[in-house]
């Protein structure tokens, strides 16, 4: 938060009233972004790789048992 408000102070955009707090949590979250995104990426894949892995192939098996079905049955 310290450093949004630096930025704004050294670009002369700091009115020190209430008419800043829009624009400095937009700064915030810009830094945020800019800054940590690969960090925040890397942390939530850690956390949350098994349950994704586990949604992306449920029902998998099912369906390409199905596949091999129907190809059985179009040869």
């Amino acid at each position: 938060w310290h450093k949004a408000i630096q930025h704004f102070r050294d670009d002369g955009k700091l009115t020190e009233s209430p008419k800043d707090i829009g624009p400095l949590i937009q700064e915030v979250l810009r830094d945020i972004e800019e800054e940590e995104l690969e960090n925040i990426k890397e942390e939530l894949w850690r956390l949350f790789k098994k349950p994704i892995q586990r949604i992306v192939v449920a029902g998998f098996p099912e369906w390409y048992k199905q596949q091999l079905m129907e190809k059985t049955n179009v040869d």
